[in-house]
């Protein structure tokens, strides 16, 4: 099984400060890949837009014909942002016909807390929001090494147009290390041999 965890960094005039970006004024600007503890980043201040989803297009046409047992790509709350914001950026400037979210093995931990119910999950974890961040996780499941300071995504513009790059980078990295972590973390805790090994907990075996 080939699992990449997946973040993307935009920007979009105007947007300094911003909690969330202009869906219809924005630009993807970098694309993060995690496997096997290797990173891979496609930078649009290198080349353009246009080629950094060209690139990420190839990459993800070897997969549509695979098995999705045989690999997927996980990331948080990609299936409300990541993938629409790549799916609209890549119509308007590949003209390709490609269903990110259809053709692909997707996995958003964001949307594992509906699983378990929930607020009830959510309140299992000490939360009281609906929506829960990365950060948050972070404190729950005891990575605090891997926080970002609050709010770091809203200096991702300024980052760009000072043309301080390496930051919008490092802050990509994090947000990969902290989806891994908790994927790891969730795969461990609910894993079918760690549910068995609960429930024989629980009956006193």
């Amino acid at each position: 099984m080939e699992e990449y965890y997946i973040d993307i960094e935009t920007y979009g005039k105007g947007e300094i400060g911003a909690l969330y970006p202009n869906l219809h004024g924005s630009k993807v600007i970098l694309i993060g890949l995690l496997k096997d503890g290797e990173f891979e980043f496609l930078k649009e201040w290198e080349h353009d837009e246009k080629a950094i989803l060209q690139k990420f297009m190839r990459k993800v046409l070897v997969f549509k014909h695979k098995e999705v047992c045989e690999y997927r790509f996980i990331g948080y709350n990609i299936l409300r942002f990541d993938m629409p914001f790549l799916q609209r950026r890549i119509l308007e400037l590949i003209d390709r016909s490609i269903n990110l979210t259809y053709d692909l093995n997707i996995v958003d931990i964001f949307q594992w807390r509906y699983i378990f119910n929930g607020h009830e999950f959510m309140n299992e974890f000490g939360f009281k929001k609906e929506y829960v961040s990365l950060n948050d996780w972070m404190k729950i499941i005891g990575r605090r090494n891997l926080l970002s300071q609050k709010r770091e995504n809203k200096l991702i513009p300024l980052w760009y147009e000072q043309g301080k790059y390496s930051k919008i980078i490092e802050h990509c990295k994090k947000d990969l290390k902290q989806t891994e972590a908790l994927y790891t973390f969730f795969k461990n805790k609910y894993s079918p041999l760690s549910l068995l090994k609960q429930d024989l907990h629980f009956f006193n075996f």
